[in-house]
């Protein structure tokens, strides 16, 4: 089963199925486009180089149900979509486990032949034209002198207690078939934590007490320091600079080494030209 929503970047969402107040009518989310550079040949082109536009999407959208409640969908929704704009920070569409970040940038609303359906077509604007799914892993920090139930006192919930493997050793595979972009969190306590990641070193010459951590992301080029109590410290001058910690990492199976001092998280971001057909 194929599902569809759009998520603003306040995490307001919106069902587009079936079964909810609003769903797809028509839209093609599996095209694009690659463009390309080169020198005019008497016969064809030689390419340099390949890239990717901004790209658009005509969706079509049913909203049915009472007046009411067509009205309160259309309201919110609008609400919403302009908010992202006015404030330039995207959206999600999601496509199951792919999503697409992008504004909703023109709207047309008319009623539908249907007295209980009115039609809202838009017009998707994808800056970033890639649909993007994640692989995460976590890796533990190696056994300790605490067992790994008595935790650390952070407000909010981490993916995995800080204790558990027994060396700094482990794999990693993204499974994709291209590198790929990633967000590297690092939790404290830790001193300059460095991830072999196949032989490639990522390195932050930090200190992380016990209550900080620390999120890396080679796709928006950013590396900051955060306190349990959301204190933000951006230390991107601290980054190790040669080999760059923002280089992309494999897409394959790769072997992951780090001094097992301290526990960390590994996303890949994995991106195609569609979503995947399922």
């Amino acid at each position: 089963m194929i599902t569809l929503q759009y998520v603003n970047s306040q995490q307001k969402t919106f069902q587009f199925l079936a079964s909810s107040v609003s769903r797809v009518k028509t839209a093609n989310f599996h095209k694009y486009a690659w463009k390309y550079s080169g020198l005019e040949r008497q016969f064809g082109v030689n390419v340099s180089s390949f890239q990717k536009n901004p790209y658009e999407y005509e969706v079509e959208l049913c909203v049915k149900g009472t007046m009411e409640q067509r009205k309160t969908f259309l309201n919110s929704f609008h609400e919403a979509a302009a908010y992202d704009v006015i404030n330039l920070t995207p959206g999600k569409l999601w496509w199951n486990d792919f999503y697409l970040e992008c504004y909703i940038t023109e709207t047309s609303t008319y009623p539908s032949e249907d007295d209980f359906t009115t039609v809202n077509d838009i017009l998707v604007f994808a800056p970033y034209p890639f649909w993007i799914q994640t692989k995460t892993t976590n890796f533990y920090k190696v056994s300790s002198t605490y067992a790994a139930d008595d935790g650390l006192d952070f407000p909010f919930d981490f993916p995995f207690d800080f204790a558990g493997e027994t060396s700094g050793y482990s794999t990693f595979n993204a499974d994709h078939y291209v590198p790929c972009d990633f967000e590297l969190i690092v939790y404290g306590p830790a001193v300059s934590p460095r991830v072999l990641i196949n032989g490639h070193p990522y390195q932050v010459f930090t200190t992380l007490a016990s209550t900080e951590y620390m999120i890396l992301n080679s796709k928006n080029k950013t590396v900051y320091k955060y306190t349990n109590t959301g204190t933000q410290t951006n230390i991107y001058n601290s980054r190790q600079m040669f080999p760059s910690v923002f280089d992309k990492i494999p897409g394959s199976a790769v072997p992951v080494i780090w001094d097992g001092s301290f526990g960390f998280t590994l996303t890949a971001y994995k991106e195609r030209g569609e979503p995947e057909w399922i």
